[in-house]
């Protein structure tokens, strides 16, 4: 091991890899960040396809930012700045009027209303108890996970969730375990009538999975979606100025003003482990760091039986890694336009997010395909 030996090494300087790599600086501790890539993000950097023209090669935005964090992190001073498309959400049609989301209901309902009188009269409804399930995802999402072989006392912050969820009342509560396991097009049938609205909110409901709308569960990952948005606000919940490489760049800034050393072009070949502890990591390349702690960002597989070796873990656990299934469920094509895309029945051109999808059988059948 070299003499240069750290409290962490971080593999990986993706978002979340950043984030915990500021907090730990900010506690005091010595940290490297090793990132393969030839700048910080890894997936989340942004990449210049033309001159003039940067976009996020991975993700299609940012996702849900915990106000917690924002201001912990203190990301605005460092170059982050959200912006407020509107509308969220726009599904144009060949014939009739568009669907809308706006950050106003009254515009919203108003959109839905020419469309359907019904659909319009049922959406403020719809839209709180969204809301009001996304509340309680949010606050299991907030919680550390607890280990199922560990101590009661992990088991205490699902206390609270728990007094948060009777709150609700038999009536929404019995609504939430009903809706969670729900098929999104059994959900949308059972609320909507309007073929356009379904298939928008549907096509949310399975952006970045292997599913359809038919598919059980579906109706989860549309409230997953909707975590952190303000009352039926269903499309972009974060837009930043430079997207998601913006948001990559200024925690970057943040992790070194605290003290974080991030190190580019540096791929981990290896976790190094002594008596059964990672001590540090070898490089591709030749060289070796030493660390106290060692966090991957990558994903389970390729830490633990690539990077560490199942040899240094238990069978039973190396089996359970072994047998998690994740599929890419996603394919972004990046164009270069001259001006932005205009639609039949828009006045100008959607700034948010554009929504393909006239009907669920539509979104479905993309699925299949």
């Amino acid at each position: 091991m070299n003499a240069g030996r750290y409290d962490a090494i971080v593999i990986g300087s993706a978002l979340d890899e950043l984030v915990a790599a500021a907090n730990l600086a900010k506690a005091g501790f010595r940290v490297l960040v090793l990132e393969p890539g030839e700048a910080p993000g890894g997936p989340a950097a942004s990449e210049e396809i033309l001159p003039g023209f940067r976009v996020d090669p991975v993700f299609a935005d940012a996702g849900f930012l915990d106000p917690r964090a924002l201001r912990d992190l203190d990301l605005a001073t460092h170059g982050l700045a959200l912006l407020g498309p509107d509308p969220v959400l726009a599904a144009p049609t060949d014939s009739g009027e568009p669907f809308l989301v706006w950050r106003d209901p009254g515009k919203t309902r108003a959109s839905i209303a020419k469309r359907s009188a019904g659909d319009a009269g049922r959406w403020t409804q719809f839209a709180e108890r969204m809301e009001s399930f996304a509340g309680i995802l949010e606050d299991v999402c907030s919680r550390p996970p607890f280990r199922p072989a560990g101590p009661l006392r992990d088991l205490a912050p699902f206390l609270g969730l728990g007094r948060r969820v009777r709150a609700l009342g038999r009536e929404r509560m019995t609504e939430l375990l009903r809706v969670v396991p729900l098929p999104a097009q059994d959900l949308l049938d059972d609320t909507f009538e309007d073929q356009l609205l379904k298939g928008a909110l549907a096509a949310i409901a399975v952006r970045g999975i292997f599913q359809g709308p038919r598919s059980p569960g579906t109706s989860l990952v549309l409230l997953h979606h909707h975590v952190g948005s303000p009352t039926g606000v269903f499309g972009l919940r974060t837009v930043l100025r430079g997207g998601v490489g913006g948001l990559a760049n200024a925690l970057a800034a943040v992790a070194r003003e605290r003290g974080a050393e991030i190190r580019c072009g540096a791929k981990v070949a290896r976790v190094v482990n002594e008596k059964g502890r990672a001590v540090g990591v070898s490089l591709e390349g030749g060289g070796q760091i030493a660390a106290r702690a060692v966090l991957s960002g990558a994903d389970p597989a390729r830490t633990f039986l690539d990077l560490t070796g199942a040899t240094y873990l238990d069978p039973d656990f190396v089996h359970a890694v072994r047998k998690i299934r994740f599929r890419g469920g996603c394919a972004r094509i990046h164009m270069a336009l001259s001006e932005a895309p205009r639609f039949e029945g828009l006045d100008q051109a959607p700034q948010g997010l554009v929504m393909i999808a006239p009907d669920m059988d539509h979104v479905e059948r993309a699925y299949d395909d």
